[in-house]
């Protein structure tokens, strides 16, 4: 997975105006033809940011069609999770101008209780747990059963035992 341009925005601003920002973004970076094939949102953008409309239509309106990433019992530890499988085989490769995305993957922490660390995020970690958030969300809209190992390909050899 590549990841080759990030975007932050903690203004609260949302919807048509982050919509622009990130297809001019995408213009810049694929030398002036932006294509999203599939593009994904948090869920729980418009309740949390009280819009009437949803992020959905907002970022439709500037031509871009989102839908809601994957959210279940458990989705949040499973994108984190995840995102650690990939990190140091390749499986992720960030591009290094996403310099907001390297400091959330610097910066971001699981809950701490006592001495020991325990399987969800700390909490707040603003704009770490923001850039993560998108960075698992799109990651689950990918694989959404998680990444699965293919099976070892059976070599043959010239006596034709496996």
């Amino acid at each position: 997975m590549n990841v080759f341009g990030d975007y932050f925005d903690g203004s609260g601003v949302a919807g048509y105006h982050k919509a622009l920002a990130i297809k001019a973004i995408g213009t810049q970076l694929c030398r002036g033809e932006c294509r999203v094939d599939r593009g994904t949102h948090d869920p729980a953008a418009g309740a949390r940011l009280g819009f009437n409309t949803t992020i959905s239509a907002e970022y439709a309106r500037a031509g871009l069609k989102l839908t809601p990433w994957p959210c279940y019992s458990g989705s949040v530890l499973s994108g984190i999770n995840l995102i650690e499988s990939l990190i140091g085989i390749n499986g992720l490769i960030i591009h290094s101008r996403c310099t907001n995305l390297i400091a959330a993957l610097i910066n971001y922490m699981r809950t701490k209780q006592g001495a020991q660390w325990v399987d969800r995020p700390a909490d707040p970690q603003h704009p770490a747990e923001d850039m993560i958030d998108a960075l698992r969300g799109g990651l689950l809209a990918h694989w959404p059963e998680g990444r699965k190992l293919l099976p070892k390909l059976a070599r043959v050899n010239p006596r034709g035992v496996f």
